[in-house]
């Protein structure tokens, strides 16, 4: 059975990283039922319109929402908890 989804993988991808910040690109395309390139890609776009920074740490990149987008995660939360099966 499949299910429509009321928010975008980039409500998605921004909504998992509020939660987890130390999170991978392969768990949050897990979480979020995509692709890792996806994920990838939709940071990138979050980042140039100034919902997401996205630190090096190492190896690995700390993604976090800003605070613009904190504002709007609750109605995020909200939607992306709602799936209607069809």
């Amino acid at each position: 059975m499949s299910k429509v989804h009321l928010v975008t993988n980039h409500a998605r991808v921004l909504a998992f990283y509020a939660r987890n910040q130390e999170a991978t690109v392969r768990q949050c395309a897990v979480a979020c039922g995509i692709t890792e390139r996806t994920v990838i890609k939709e940071s990138q776009e979050l980042r140039a319109e100034g919902w997401l920074t996205i630190q090096r740490a190492g190896r690995r990149s700390r993604r976090r929402p800003t605070e613009a987008a904190r504002k709007l995660l609750p109605a995020i939360e909200v939607l992306a908890a709602t799936e209607v099966p069809l």
